[in-house]
């Protein structure tokens, strides 16, 4: 029953936009029916072209995420245990930071042209600010007792950083990176209107 409750918007949404569309009240080359796009779905199936331009987008993700997860989780507990580091990375991230992804397609294709480079560089941007941000803050909400302990039995700054800083940070770390997955479907259907060939976008 929840789930009919749930569905009931989307199936008046669907009517209505039937509707619209055969009374000719839509324009059918901006907004076709979605007796039409369910049409067009079905053929890309059954020409295996769905399966490719999906394959092609979990591939630009795959990349872009591994790139701005491994390098936001580095830098991001690097910058937060590490003074100098931080002094050095956050004005750059906060200068960066503010500008939206899809401000760079632009710069992408000119860097990288319009090939897969592109879209996987937009990803990254996406994805990396969340995954740097939680990685930074789970560093410095480690309890101070803990790292005061690991100090005074004689724990070296690795030693600190992989058995306290690591385990402590370690769910707002996912919580960055689940985040940041998110950001990079939305970055890289973005950048696949514009920046390549083929993909969902």
């Amino acid at each position: 029953m929840d789930l009919i409750k749930r569905l009931f918007p989307l199936a008046i949404l669907l009517a209505v936009w039937q509707l619209l569309s055969h009374l000719k009240l839509l324009n059918s080359l901006l907004l076709p029916s979605p007796l039409d796009v369910l049409a067009a779905l079905g053929e890309l199936f059954r020409s295996g072209g769905l399966w490719r331009h999906t394959f092609d987008s979990v591939r630009r993700v795959t990349l872009g995420f591994a790139a701005a997860g491994t390098g936001g989780v580095l830098l991001g507990l690097g910058a937060g245990y590490f003074p100098k580091v931080s002094d050095v990375l956050t004005p750059l991230f906060e200068f960066i930071r503010p500008i939206p992804p899809i401000a760079w397609i632009p710069l992408a294709i000119l860097w990288f042209g319009l090939d897969d480079a592109s879209a996987c560089f937009i990803v990254f941007l996406g994805a990396f600010p969340p995954v740097f941000i939680n990685s930074f803050w789970g560093v410095r909400a480690t309890r101070s007792d803990r790292l005061n302990v690991a100090r005074n039995f004689g724990a070296s700054s690795s030693l600190i950083l992989s058995d306290v800083i690591l385990p402590g940070s370690l769910p707002q770390i996912l919580h960055g990176l689940r985040i940041g997955l998110g950001l990079a479907w939305t970055a890289v259907i973005a950048a696949e209107l514009v920046g390549v060939q083929s993909g969902l976008g």
